[in-house]
């Protein structure tokens, strides 16, 4: 089972950048999904591998020569994209410390 069926902020994050890759599919199409897709995974690639590194190395050299080969219009798709994901993550966040009041107020009354 996925540990995170159990953590309501990552199955909100989840969910929500499920709906945004629908959003951005219906909207913009399939090969910018595409697109944003090849970044998240690249960018998640890098840090998995190394959280802080120093140099992310041939994988980080060849995501910034994807990068700067970028049309204006697929640089601004990207910087949209993630802007709205990263929205919408801190919206997920909020939610979820209201949660945890809310929680903490339900076992105690007095706090």
């Amino acid at each position: 089972m996925d540990p995170r069926e159990h953590d309501p902020l990552s199955r909100d994050v989840d969910q929500l950048g499920r709906l945004l890759g629908e959003v951005l599919t219906e909207l913009e199409g399939p090969e910018a999904f595409r697109l944003v897709e090849e970044y998240r995974a690249g960018t998640k690639a890098l840090r998995a591998a190394d959280p802080w590194p120093a140099d992310f190395g041939p994988a980080g050299e060849a995501l910034l020569a994807r990068t700067a080969a970028l049309s204006l219009d697929q640089a601004r798709l990207l910087v949209r994209a993630f802007s709205s994901y990263f929205h919408l993550v801190n919206l997920a966040e909020e939610r979820h410390r209201l949660r945890v009041l809310r929680l903490r107020q339900q076992e105690d009354p007095r706090a």
